[in-house]
């Protein structure tokens, strides 16, 4: 059963019941939700429909509301096909719709495709090349993950210095999915288009081999577990647009040195940082009220942390947020600060030649009520 989906951007309500919904409710206005989304954004919706009932909604993807769908149905042999031209006429490429083939290898959709279902290219261990349109402004939940040869993407007919072993995205794209480029593990470099602001929980999480990413300029979150696992990646400068960022988000991202961090982001959560082994320095914006528990767990060990100065609210840095060998230079301290901070942390900023920045500081937290202010 449903429960409603809130108005507003991802569309209308949506009645209680299969036999009373209209199936453009789902695939039309809130444009092919997977179920990791509607777990991330909604409770009690589409994920939890059961099998039946969801090859139900698939069986009315044909002429629904004039929307044409190429389905699993229409590849004449998905367990040999190894080349594939989707052919014109089509809008949509529908969830699953070549989820598992085992050898196909290169893609090319036609223009006029929007939409990109769920998981509709998940699992093809040998694809590698996917030629796509600039139409395309939809790319469903986990879409390509599991792809582990995928290394390149084009945009058909594009003027740009695209080249091999890049994954360029369409510009008209506005929606990235949650997962959509997980387990991809020969994806090198990735652009982002300008007009997508959210980038979802495991987005590239186990992308191993990423050493390079373009990011959105009007980019707002960056979800938990976003980049975990993203060994290679080695620069992240965070737009200043971004104003939230999830647990884990960057966790085990081994060759970062060079971080920069949103001027609008007020909390860095636990274990954002955790296993940067190669991060050597930080600079803490001034809008900056909350370090999570381990943020910056196993980080460098010569990990030098800078707080500046500026902001005028409180700051709470929990237990563990920093490794027990940080050292604190060059710190600010801030205006009239009122300071919570993990015991442990207390410990580190007053060993000999670090500088003592928290002439507010009100109170130590204990793990316990360290808890009331985790996210």
């Amino acid at each position: 059963m449903f429960a409603e989906i809130a108005k507003g951007r991802y569309g209308e309500n949506i009645p209680g019941s299969i036999d009373k919904m209209e199936c453009c409710h789902i695939w039309i206005n809130t444009a092919l939700f997977s179920e990791l989304e509607y777990r991330y954004h909604f409770k009690n919706s589409y994920a939890f429909f059961e099998k039946e009932t969801r090859e139900k909604i698939l069986k009315s993807y044909e002429g629904v509301q004039g929307k044409k769908f190429f389905k699993a149905s229409d590849i004449p042999n998905k367990e040999t096909t190894v080349k594939f031209a989707v052919p014109e006429g089509y809008d949509a490429i529908a969830p699953d719709a070549f989820s598992g083939c085992p050898k196909l290898e290169m893609i090319l959709l036609p223009k006029g495709v929007k939409q990109i279902g769920d998981n509709a290219f998940s699992n093809c261990p040998m694809l590698h090349t996917i030629e796509m349109p600039k139409t395309v402004e939809y790319i469903g939940g986990e879409a390509f993950s599991g792809c582990e040869n995928l290394h390149t993407i084009k945009i058909t007919k594009s003027k740009g210095k695209e080249k091999e072993n890049e994954v360029h995205l369409p510009d008209k794209l506005t929606f990235l999915g949650v997962g959509a480029f997980s387990d991809c593990k020969n994806i090198t470099y990735v652009e982002i288009p300008e007009n997508v602001t959210d980038i979802l929980a495991n987005t590239f999480n186990s992308c191993e081999k990423l050493g390079d990413i373009q990011l959105p300029i009007k980019l707002q979150t960056i979800g938990e577990l976003a980049f975990v696992g993203c060994s290679k990646l080695k620069h992240m400068h965070i737009p200043n647009t971004v104003v939230k960022l999830g647990r884990f988000c960057f966790a085990g991202c081994a060759d970062l040195t060079d971080l920069q961090l949103s001027t609008q982001c007020k909390r860095l959560p636990r274990n954002c940082f955790e296993g940067c082994t190669k991060l050597e320095k930080v600079e803490i914006p001034p809008c900056v009220t909350y370090i999570g528990e381990k943020c910056f767990n196993e980080t460098s060990p010569l990990l030098e942390i800078e707080i500046v100065e500026g902001n005028k609210e409180d700051i709470i840095i929990m237990e563990n947020a920093l490794p027990e060998d940080t050292v604190i230079k060059e710190l600010h301290p801030r205006t009239n600060p009122v300071v919570s901070i993990g015991s442990n942390v207390y410990e580190t900023i007053e060993k000999p030649g670090n500088k003592q920045p928290f002439e507010g500081l009100k109170s130590f937290l204990s793990r316990r009520k360290a808890s009331k202010g985790r996210d």
